[in-house]
């Protein structure tokens, strides 16, 4: 049996949260153990220490993705991080990388390429997408 996949989505958006758990649904050795709504809410949870990926929003109301990875990651560097947003400029793409994601998904292509992504992150790998220059 393959090791169960701990993941703590963080987006503002409810549609966002909702179609992640759309795509993760058919692997079932994902298991969604907790959900939030900004940085600061994931940075105070107890469930934190018990995540293997964090998929996060980028642009959130109270904390931000790239604050909160740099928390994260310093805290908890074997969580791996995926970065999710609708912003692909290449200023972004280095806070991103400098913030300790592992990888990036754009929401708009999130249903083609969130899975693939995840699972070369799982692999120790960095993904970020082919077409922006760093």
């Amino acid at each position: 049996m393959e090791r169960s996949i701990k993941v703590i989505i963080v987006d503002d958006s409810p549609m966002a949260i909702e179609g992640v758990k759309v795509l993760l649904e058919p692997y079932k050795n994902f298991n969604v153990i907790d959900v939030f709504c900004n940085g600061k809410e994931v940075i105070d949870s107890d469930n934190l220490v018990n995540a293997d990926l964090i998929i996060m929003d980028i642009e959130m109301p109270v904390l931000g993705g790239i604050e909160t990875a740099k928390h994260i990651n310093y805290m908890y560097p074997n969580i791996k991080l995926l970065a999710l947003t609708m912003y692909q400029h290449k200023l972004y793409l280095k806070d991103i990388i400098g913030s300790g994601f592992n990888g990036f998904v754009n929401k708009g292509s999130m249903t083609e390429d969130l899975i693939n992504v995840i699972f070369e992150v799982l692999s120790n790998k960095r993904s970020y997408p082919k077409d922006i220059k760093i």
